[in-house]
């Protein structure tokens, strides 16, 4: 006999005992087992085939008598759902026979990347069948841990971060031992396995054990504290959970606690915070949680900055002046201005701890280029202390990369090449103890288990002084060291390769200038992400206070640009309070207002809103509507919607802000070239009602894209002209987030991308362009990259 627990995407179902058939048993024995499979409510039957040398008759023979028997017993049952386990056979194998005796369509195929269904929702698709892998290319079941009686503790063997995979625990136990409380400490053992993944283990596997006690009863009555992490972009990232107990898991999560525990743990991803910050796990009952996540900006966390453009200070606080022996500063093609260390010229920067780097997590960024490498270590970074994980040693060792925290050490993969340009990326995660090396943008190599850096000390650029008393140094240049006291996520350290910004949830420089932040770090940004691009705009690209106000994108507001967004009287995001059908209303009644005063008539409006109802049935869920829509308005003072003579309109005052107003009034023709700071900075924060696609809403939508395309399209020819990139690439950028296969912009952009030294990005950006027009045109685009020009 074996348990299962089988616990489905929502955690609420547990199911019965799994069966195991035995090929070996005689031929009573095997019809009792397969019957009390069929019998037994959401009974599991496990088959393991690691033993039988010759499937091929087994699947002739002896299964398809058995898999027949099983689709007549779901044709008389079609509310039954079945679970069958396969181990060490071909998925392949399985779909062949299911074919042979009609189950195939009746069988459930999981998509790897969700999370698993519920019985309803199966018992809806009008699926019986889930069949699952235990091991092999096609296993969903992680054989994650083997129970040892003697240690009282399960014994890992792979961690779970996958919502598509399900987990599996096995237990060893002495042939002798038939009580399953026997086995010392075997409940907490599980408890603390389901807390280190955060998921409950869906099957136990206790083979040959007669229980006195029903494990899925005390895992009913554990308390349990589930829920999701959104996330804006990726649909899976590996959630790192840090508190009282640790766990790593997926975007979804499941954690025990005990009756009368209390505990508090918080999720940690590199690149990313959260709300709330932490989890409070506790109480009587079960708790559902939901947990946003937010992009960090990539300057977030910054300590210092080193251009190291004519000295070795820092530009992002102007606090840490460095010291230079015989460092000279020259001209290179690529990078402008960089540093040269020609194998004996080193420089003194600063104290590891006003970096932030010790007994912390930590990223440090360097573009280097070597003019020799031979067998001596090339030092980019190092500390005077020579004591285990007390001393800080960045280089480069036999052609690799290098990572110390002295004896500590995490060496590299990738052999680098004399006279090219790397950026190297140093990334540190003291949550996990991790150690990884990044060569541009890209993993080399990470390792776990390495305690965070605890020294102290001057970090020294381009010397290191070993234990010995020999010295080495570093024989090439090097530029833009930048220090953070974070982990950068994987996506920030690709930005920080590119040399570019995430303009959706980063501050350009531009922006910082309109709102006025402060000097160093407007500079920070220029310089890192920019690369000292000089050159005179002809347009004036700055927006006054009087054109935007903060508190008219925060308060009293309706945003429509890059996603609809209502904030009340209060400041208060109220987005979440309106349902899709209302937002529908409400924007339907908004943009027919702003067209034309008189607003849309009750016909309109119900058969664009409820074309799908009859025409009583469309009345009364417009009467409902529109009062729910007066209840929310009124959260926000100057606008009120109003019916008069068979029309609906809203009227709306000075008091609110609204980005689409401004939109209209800043693009009438003819079109006043001082609007266009204002006009860019609505349309930096991206597509006009980018979630929602209805028929009465494409003409607005048309509308707004050929007004944007026909204001910015004749400005890019001035900009290339003048060699403005990053403001030529800024307006392209806003054409093509309205098409995305204007061809003009795209010309433009990979030839200024080029003009800036940065092919790798334009060839991105050309090849990403391809793929969209053959998706939208159903044809291949015939002019390659190095013809691809303006």
């Amino acid at each position: 006999m074996s348990l299962a627990v089988y616990s489905q995407g929502s955690y609420e179902h547990l199911s019965q005992e799994v069966v195991k058939y035995r090929f070996d048993a005689d031929e009573e024995l095997k019809k009792i087992i397969f019957q009390r499979f069929l019998d037994q409510g959401n009974t599991c039957i496990f088959f393991d085939f690691s033993n039988h040398q010759n499937l091929e008759y087994l699947f002739e023979t002896e299964l398809v008598t058995l898999f027949t028997h099983l689709n007549e017993y779901l044709e008389e049952h079609p509310d039954a759902i079945k679970t069958i386990l396969f181990q060490s056979v071909s998925e392949v194998w399985i779909n062949r026979i299911f074919n042979q005796t009609n189950l195939y369509n009746k069988k459930y195929t999981h998509q790897s990347s969700n999370i698993w269904p519920s019985l309803k929702e199966l018992s809806n698709s009008q699926k019986q069948l889930v069949s699952l892998f235990i091991d092999g290319s096609d296993s969903q079941i992680i054989a994650s841990g083997q129970y040892n009686h003697a240690s009282g503790s399960f014994l890992h063997s792979k961690e779970i971060v996958s919502p598509g995979q399900l987990l599996m625990l096995t237990v060893d136990l002495p042939t002798e031992t038939t009580d399953f409380r026997l086995a010392p400490g075997f409940i907490d053992a599980f408890i603390d396995t389901w807390k280190r993944t955060g998921q409950v283990p869906n099957f136990i596997l206790l083979d040959g054990v007669e229980f006195r006690q029903k494990i899925n009863q005390i895992i009913n009555s554990t308390k349990k504290s589930y829920g999701t992490i959104s996330f804006e972009t990726a649909s899976h990232h590996k959630i790192n959970w840090t508190g009282d107990f640790m766990a790593i898991t997926g975007n979804s999560f499941c954690f025990p606690v005990y009756a009368g525990e209390h505990l508090s743990i918080a999720p940690q991803s590199p690149g990313f915070s959260f709300y709330p910050e932490k989890l409070d796990i506790g109480g009587e009952d079960d708790q559902k949680v939901s947990i946003k996540s937010k992009k960090k900006k990539i300057s977030d966390g910054v300590t210092a900055y080193f251009p190291l453009d004519d000295n070795l200070d820092d530009l992002f606080s102007k606090s840490l002046k460095g010291k230079s022996d015989s460092i000279t500063f020259t001209e290179d093609f690529n990078r402008s201005k960089v540093a040269a260390l020609r194998g004996k010229h080193f420089g003194k920067l600063t104290e590891l701890k006003a970096l932030g780097l010790v007994n912390e997590s930590f990223t440090i960024s360097v573009w280097a280029k070597l003019i020799s490498i031979d067998d001596e270590d090339q030092i980019i970074l190092s500390s005077i202390e020579n004591k285990y994980s007390e001393g800080l040693h960045i280089l480069i060792r036999d052609k690799k990369p290098y990572f110390a925290f002295f004896h500590n050490d995490l060496a590299g993969k990738t052999n680098l090449e004399e006279n090219k340009w790397y950026n190297i990326v140093w990334r540190y995660r003291k949550q996990l103890q991790e150690q990884a090396i990044f060569i541009n943008g890209e993993l080399d190599t990470l390792a776990s288990g390495r305690p965070p850096l605890r020294g102290s000390g001057n970090l020294i650029l381009g010397y290191r002084k070993t234990s010995s008393g020999s010295k080495t140094f570093f024989n090439g240049y090097i530029d833009d060291i930048v220090f953070w006291n974070r982990a950068l996520g994987e996506n920030e350290i690709q930005h920080v390769y590119e040399g570019s910004l995430d303009l959706e949830n980063n501050l350009s420089y531009s922006n910082l200038l309109w709102i006025g932040l402060v000097i160093p770090f407007t500079l920070f940004l220029v310089f890192l992400f920019k690369k000292r691009a000089k050159s005179n705009r002809t347009t004036d690209d700055s927006v006054n206070e009087s054109e935007i106000k903060e508190t008219d994108l925060n308060r009293n507001a309706i945003l429509m640009f890059g996603g609809f967004k209502v904030f009340d009287r209060n400041g208060i995001n109220i987005t979440n309070e309106i349902t899709p059908r209302l937002k529908e209303l409400f924007i339907l009644l908004y943009i027919s207002s702003l067209k034309t005063k008189k607003g849309i008539s009750s016909e309109d409006l119900s058969s664009s809103i409820w074309h799908d109802l009859s025409r009583q049935s469309a009345i009364n869920n417009r009467g409902v509507s529109t009062t729910k829509l007066r209840h929310i308005l009124s959260k926000l003072d100057g606008i009120e919607l109003k019916y008069k003579n068979q029309f609906w309109f809203i009227t709306v005052s000075d008091a609110v802000y609204s980005d689409y107003a401004d939109f209209l009034d800043l693009v009438k023709e003819p079109f006043d070239i001082k609007n266009l700071s204002g006009l860019t900075h609505i349309l930096r924060t991206g597509e006009f009602l980018p979630n929602l696609s209805k028929e009465w809403l494409d003409p607005y939508k048309f509308n707004v894209s050929n007004r944007i395309i026909d204001i910015y399209t004749p400005l890019l020819k001035e900009l290339w002209s003048t060699k403005d990139y990053d403001l030529l690439i800024d307006y392209c950028d806003i054409i093509l987030t309205f098409d995305m296969v204007h061809e003009i912009a795209i010309r433009y952009k990979v030839a200024a991308l080029r003009d800036q030294k940065k092919h790798q990005q334009a060839l991105r950006v050309y090849q990403h362009f391809v793929g969209q027009y053959r998706q939208f045109y159903q044809e291949e685009f015939v002019v390659s990259f190095n013809d691809f020009h303006p």
